[in-house]
């Protein structure tokens, strides 16, 4: 078992509220605890958009595995990111060896 030595905050998300209108609206819980092995520094990179510039930051998580849905949320040194894309299993090797899985992370801002 590899000993987890990073904490970040999970948001599940959550599709049940609806707005003044009747239309569904995502939520997301508090923010819980998890713990991590560690996540790579963020990589950041701005586009120019009709709207203005885009800064988009992808981060890496490692963890052991628990169940993140493409949904959630991730609050890692304070700030907040979204789920990007499948979450990486490598739990599923030949050898018997599960060291958990790999959360995309990304935080987009400016823009539209």
């Amino acid at each position: 078992m590899i000993e987890t030595a990073q904490t970040i905050g999970h948001q599940v998300w959550s599709a049940g509220a609806a707005d003044s209108h009747g239309n569904p609206v995502d939520t997301w819980a508090a923010a819980v605890d998890v713990g991590v092995y560690g996540y790579a520094p963020p990589a950041t990179r701005a586009e120019q958009e009709p709207g203005g510039t885009q800064v988009i930051t992808h981060l890496e998580v490692y963890g052991p595995q628990f169940t993140v849905d493409s949904h959630d949320r991730f609050v890692v040194d304070g700030v907040t990111y979204e789920v990007s894309g499948e979450v990486a299993n490598w739990d599923k090797g030949p050898f018997g060896y599960a060291p958990g899985q790999v959360i995309g992370l990304k935080r987009v801002e400016g823009g539209r």
